[in-house]
């Protein structure tokens, strides 16, 4: 199921640490703080 992601976050620290977690995850950036996709397991020390 495609989800949709979408944030106004004025902190660009923050703002960066969010878009690099959602990539991990698995979705497409759309726009500068809109994704979109299916989002994956992230399986850590397999």
């Amino acid at each position: 199921m495609p989800h949709l992601i979408c944030y106004d976050i004025t902190g660009d620290s923050l703002r960066t640490k969010m878009g690099r977690k959602i990539l991990e995850f698995g979705l497409d950036r759309i726009n500068k703080s809109v994704y979109l996709g299916s989002i994956v397991t992230i399986q850590h020390g397999v």
